[in-house]
C-alpha cells in the first residue's frame, strides 16, 4: 500500500505544476423498491432501498496535448431490515495519463496508461434459502468482500477519419479479505493479465461500431484443479484462459435519437481436466432519446447464456463459480434537469427494471423487478 501512496502523491505533485484544470462532482440519491433483492426462487421477500452515489472527477490537460485525470467514486445501496443482508457497498480510485498523438507513418498514434484500486463489500447469501451462507456449520458471509488494482496501457492508432485501431494491456490483482481454508474451501485470490485488440470503423455519417477480441490468463494464488467428479488434484495450480469477441454498434438517427446494439462470445478453459470449462453468449439493444444537453432517456433489453460443459460445477455457488443461466433484462432510464429555486445542474433521475433468468440448479431461477427515483446534482 506505501508504493501507491508514493505514486498517488507524486501523480497529484505532477497535476499541481500544470495549468488547465477541471473539476466536475455528481451526488445522486435514489429511493426504490426491489422485488427480490437476494435473487431466490422464492421471490416474496421485497424491500425498500436507498442509494448514494457519488463521484468526482479531476482532469488538467497539460501542455502539447497530454492530459492527466484522476477520478474516484462511492456507491452505497442499504435495504429495509427484513432483506438487510443485501446492504451492499462499493469504492473506486483512479488515474490515467494520455500521452500527446503523434503523426507517425500509420496513423495518428495515441498512448495512455491508467490505474484503478477497487473495493467491494456485500453478504454473501445463500441462493437457495437467501441467509447468509454457511459451510460446515461456519458463517462464509464475507466470502466475497475484496479489493483489487487494475492497471492498463493502451495505445491508439487513428489511421484515417473511417479506421482506428487500438491495444490494450491489462493487469489485475485481486485479494478476498478472508479466505475459509481452513473449513476446505478453495481460496479465490488471484492475479490476470489481459490483451485486447479492437478496430473502431466509421462506416457512414451515422454508423459505426467496434469488433474486439480479448484474452486473459488467471492465475490463482492457491487453488487447485479438480477432477470431472469435482475432487481435487493435489500438487496443481489452477489457472483460467478466457477468449472472448464482442461486436457493438452505434446508429445515430438524428441529433437527439441514437440506439446501440451488439452481443459477444466468451469461453473459458481450465488448465487441468476441463471441470470449470464455459461458454457464455450475449446481445443486447438499447435506444436512446436525448431531448436537450442533459435531458436523457434510454431503454435496454438485454439477454444472456451461460452453459457449463461440466453441468455439476460447484452447484452452491460457494467457490465464485457462478451458476448455468439463461433468460433477459429490461431497462429503461430518465434523467431531467429540473428547474428549484436557484439551483443549477439539479437533475430528476428514475430507473424501472426487470430480469427473468432461469438458472441451473433450479433454485437458482428468479424474477425481480426494481423502481427507483431520486435526485442528481451536478458540480
Amino acid at each position: 500500500m506505501k508504493k501507491y501512496n508514493k505514486l498517488i502523491t507524486l501523480c497529484i505533485l505532477s497535476a499541481s505544476a500544470s495549468y488547465a484544470a477541471t473539476h466536475e462532482a455528481e451526488i445522486t440519491t435514489n429511493l426504490g423498491y426491489d422485488s427480490n433483492p437476494l435473487r431466490i426462487e422464492d421471490d416474496d421477500k421485497g424491500g425498500a432501498f436507498a442509494e448514494l452515489d457519488l463521484g468526482y472527477e479531476y482532469t488538467n490537460k497539460l501542455e502539447s496535448g497530454k492530459e492527466l485525470s484522476f477520478g474516484a467514486d462511492y456507491y452505497h445501496r442499504t435495504y429495509d431490515g427484513a432483506v438487510d443482508d443485501a446492504d451492499r457497498w462499493s469504492a473506486k480510485i483512479d488515474g490515467a495519463f494520455k500521452f500527446a498523438e503523434r503523426e507517425t507513418a500509420i496513423g495518428k498514434l495515441r498512448p495512455d496508461v491508467t490505474a484503478d484500486l477497487n473495493w467491494s463489500d456485500r453478504t454473501y447469501t445463500s441462493r437457495n434459502t437467501g441467509k447468509p451462507a454457511s459451510f460446515g456449520g461456519q458463517s462464509i458471509e464475507d466470502r466475497y468482500d475484496s479489493f483489487w488494482l487494475d492497471l492498463n496501457a493502451g495505445l491508439r492508432d487513428r489511421i484515417n477519419r473511417k479506421v482506428s485501431l487500438y491495444l490494450d494491456f491489462d493487469y489485475r490483482i485481486k485479494d478476498y479479505r478472508k479466505d475459509y481454508q481452513s473449513l476446505g474451501l478453495d481460496r479465490l485470490d488471484y492475479e490476470q493479465f489481459g490483451v485486447r485488440p479492437r478496430i473502431r470503423y466509421r462506416f457512414n455519417k451515422s454508423l459505426y461500431g467496434y469488433l474486439g477480441y480479448k484474452y486473459q490468463r488467471r492465475s490463482y494464488d492457491d487453488r487447485r484443479q479438480r477432477t470431472l467428479a469435482n475432487t481435487v488434484i493435489p500438487g496443481t495450480d489452477l489457472k483460467y484462459d478466457h477468449h472472448s469477441v464482442d461486436l457493438d454498434l452505434t446508429y445515430k438517427f438524428n441529433d437527439h435519437w441514437s440506439t446501440k446494439f451488439g452481443g459477444g462470445v466468451l469461453k473459458r478453459e481450465d488448465n487441468g481436466t476441463g471441470y470449470a470449462d464455459k461458454s457464455e453468449y450475449s446481445a443486447y439493444v438499447k435506444a436512446i432519446y436525448e431531448a436537450r444537453e442533459q435531458d436523457k432517456y434510454s431503454l435496454e433489453i438485454a439477454y444472456i447464456k451461460r452453459e457449463f460443459d461440466n453441468p455439476t460445477i460447484d452447484p452452491n455457488g460457494i467457490n465464485e463459480e457462478t451458476p448455468g443461466k439463461e433468460g433477459w433484462s429490461v431497462e429503461f432510464e430518465t434523467k431531467t434537469e429540473i428547474k428549484l429555486a436557484n439551483i443549477q445542474n439539479l437533475f430528476l433521475v428514475s430507473s424501472i427494471s426487470y430480469d427473468d433468468f432461469d438458472e441451473t440448479p433450479t433454485y437458482f431461477r428468479y424474477d425481480r423487478y426494481q423502481v427507483s427515483i431520486g435526485l442528481s446534482k451536478e458540480f
